[in-house]
């Protein structure tokens, strides 16, 4: 592996590190769907799951470690767009779901950035409970 893959690695440690501590303040960061170009990579933290799949094409999560994060990782750049999980929880009762950080953050770094400044004046615009439809 060259330097610049085990930076890379060793920073994605540190992201993951981060989320199973609670202190990763964007799980976009390493939840979800992530493309380098040439392979697709998911990740889902569900420590409830004994296994998930990714549906359509019963794509099988790896487990990593007992952290209750799973990862997927294949060639190409594109997932079918909403993939489902399908997940087995410790009692072996299936579920199936959206993955949540399938879909993009829905927050602007502009209105973040006003708000967390104190300065956004319409703030009622994006917080709370609003109708919207994805896909």
């Amino acid at each position: 592996m060259n330097s610049t893959r085990q930076a890379s690695a060793r920073a994605d440690d540190r992201e993951l590190t981060r989320l199973l501590e609670a202190r990763l303040h964007d799980p976009f960061q390493v939840l979800g769907p992530h493309s380098d170009g040439s392979r697709m990579r998911v990740r889902v933290f569900n420590p409830h799951a004994r296994s998930i799949t990714m549906l359509p094409g019963e794509l099988v999560l790896t487990p990593m470690g007992t952290t209750g994060l799973f990862e997927w990782s294949g060639a190409g750049n594109k997932l079918p767009s909403p993939y489902r999980l399908r997940w087995i929880d410790d009692t072996g009762n299936a579920h199936e779901q959206h993955d949540p950080y399938a879909f993009p953050p829905l927050l602007q770094n502009r209105d973040l950035e006003l708000f967390s400044q104190g300065r956004h004046h319409a703030a009622y615009s994006f917080l709370g409970a609003h109708f919207l439809e994805l896909q």
